[in-house]
């Protein structure tokens, strides 16, 4: 291991990340449009379906929350107007298979996006649905309640010497963030794609609150420090995709397809990995250990050729392992680059252990020395700890 004791070289390695993440994303993209271009247009005929069920009964209520859903490359992607006109314009796009591919996979992941805004603001629960379609919401009221709980800080593991372990999963995956003063400006290497509506992505349009765990995660674990943290978009992806699966009469849905919300997002940079990989690990999707993205797959056996791909990327020259904290008063990278230190950074580089050296904005310096002692390396680093 060796100490990185310029910030300058800490905030290149933070931008090789983000190079590199969009890199992952775009190869996630490519996997998704090769394995099932077919399974997107049946989500989205789902989708649509929905919402149409539901404007026949409240066609007032719908046009009007559709007219105010205008930040989506969708609409201009398949020349439209935000309305149930337009809804049926972007069918018709969609099953037609026309434009760029991952333009299509975007416009595939803006339904999305819409059905969670909508399943937010229709007020079904008391509008008159027929039967059909009030079993519909009522599942996604169900699953929506659990996916998107209310801001928690407190800590949710137990210590038992230097292992930690989580409990329930109801104590994470808060968010604590802002509407920025002023819009930031987030350059290349995020993938431009033209969004006529709005001028704005998710991580230049918010500012972290002081709690954010997230925020802490990428100081840290040396990633770029964005500002969008937990993707609630996320959990729309989750529940839209769990919604089309019960009613299409399945258990259950491929977790490989959730990855849709990582591989349009990040190269958008709308989120970053870590913020999308938070909420689909917490709900089992994955266990994605930070830096080592062939954990963004379930298993190698789900998805061997997703996985091999994935997996390369863990030997890119971008791919740093650190651990940024105050030594000697001062900011220091841990930089574990041999292959052995490698193997025990795997050991804190999943989010929920991520959780608990962040929780509530604060890193927790006693469990990084607990865990540098435990797996014996450099005790000389650790004295210089606070």
């Amino acid at each position: 291991m060796k100490i990185i004791e310029q910030e300058a070289e800490i905030n290149r390695i933070r931008l090789q990340r983000r190079e590199l993440e969009v890199d992952v994303a775009k190869a996630i993209a490519e996997s998704l449009l090769k394995n099932d271009r077919l399974y997107y247009t049946r989500l989205a005929r789902q989708i649509l379906l929905l919402i149409d069920e539901t404007a026949t009964a409240i066609p007032e209520k719908m046009n009007s929350l559709l007219s105010k859903q205008t930040s989506f490359m969708m609409w201009s992607e398949c020349n439209a107007q935000p309305s149930l006109y337009g809804l049926r314009r972007v069918g018709h796009y969609l099953e037609s298979g026309a434009g760029e591919p991952i333009k299509w996979l975007c416009v595939c992941s803006d339904l999305i996006r819409l059905f969670g805004e909508l399943s937010e603001k229709a007020e079904t629960k008391t509008a008159p649905l027929t039967p059909k379609s009030q079993d519909k919401w009522k599942i996604l009221d169900s699953d929506k309640g659990k996916l998107r709980p209310g801001p928690v800080f407190a800590k949710p593991t137990e210590y038992k010497g230097a292992v930690v372990k989580a409990t329930s999963p109801d104590g994470w995956g808060h968010r604590d963030r802002y509407d920025a003063p002023q819009p930031t400006t987030v350059l290349q290497p995020f993938v431009d794609i033209p969004r006529e509506k709005v001028a704005w992505r998710g991580v230049e349009k918010f500012r972290f609150g002081t709690d954010s765990v997230i925020q802490t995660i990428d100081w840290t674990y040396g990633l770029a420090i964005e500002g969008a943290d937990v993707s609630g978009t996320t959990t729309d992806s989750i529940a839209a995709l769990r919604w089309c699966a019960a009613a299409n009469g399945e258990s259950s849905v491929n977790s490989w397809a959730q990855l849709i919300a990582i591989a349009t997002m990040v190269s958008q940079g709308h989120h970053t990995i870590v913020e999308c990989g938070w909420p689909l690990t917490r709900h089992g999707y994955m266990d994605y250990k930070i830096g080592f993205y062939e954990t963004l797959v379930t298993s190698k056996k789900e998805n061997e050729g997703l996985y091999n791909v994935l997996v390369k990327f863990n030997d890119d020259r971008r791919n740093n392992h650190v651990i940024v904290c105050t030594m000697n008063g001062k900011t220091r990278g841990l930089h574990f680059d041999k292959t052995n230190e490698k193997d025990e950074y795997r050991k804190i580089a999943g989010i929920r252990q991520a959780y608990s050296f962040c929780v509530a904005g604060k890193q927790d310096s006693v469990a990084i020395k607990n865990f540098l002692k435990a797996n014996h390396l450099d005790t000389g680093i650790i004295n210089q700890i606070p």
